[in-house]
């Protein structure tokens, strides 16, 4: 049965090419001050050295190659996204040297919960947003007053007040 069906198509079946053909899209991607590029609705993260570089990209059905250069840099896994929501493919490794060098860069970051492991940190992280004070309460609570300084004047003593003394001295000494 299938035999049959394979030598009815197989009349209209044309000659393979000679060479293989190009089965991935090429795109140029400028990477962002957030170590980010964004792909047919996806955001992709790269190693921060790579921020505001051009790099060039194949993209297949299961893989992302990146280029700067001629050079292969780095593959990343295809995330598709969906007509109602955005894909994301975010590594920590390439993000966290710059939140740390920025305070609250890492709780007001729009990748927070994609950086996040697993959903107990997911939790933990909501526990804290919860429980602990906020940065301004703790500001209020343990920051540094502004200190007064009071005003204070003194009364220079005469000259001849000390040429007295001197005088005093000598006499007595």
């Amino acid at each position: 049965m299938k035999l049959a069906r394979f030598q009815e198509e197989r009349a209209y079946l044309q000659e393979l090419p000679k060479r293989r053909t190009q089965d991935y899209a090429e795109y140029r991607v400028l990477i962002s001050s957030s170590s980010t590029f964004d792909l047919r609705r996806v955001i992709y993260t790269v190693p921060s050295r790579f921020i505001g570089e051009r790099l060039y990209v194949q993209l297949y059905d299961e893989r992302l190659e990146l280029f700067h250069g001629h050079e292969k840099i780095l593959e990343l896994p295809r995330v598709y996204g969906t007509k109602t929501q955005r894909g994301r493919c975010v590594d920590y490794r390439h993000v966290i040297d710059s939140l740390v060098r920025k305070p609250q860069a890492f709780r007001h970051s729009q990748l927070r919960d994609d950086l996040l492991p697993s959903p107990d940190y997911h939790r933990i992280w909501q526990h804290v947003d919860d429980t602990l004070p906020s940065e301004l309460q703790c500001r209020q609570r343990f920051g540094v007053e502004a200190t007064v300084i009071p005003l204070i004047t003194s009364k220079q003593h005469n000259l001849s007040d000390y040429d007295q003394l001197l005088e005093q001295e000598v006499q007595h000494g």
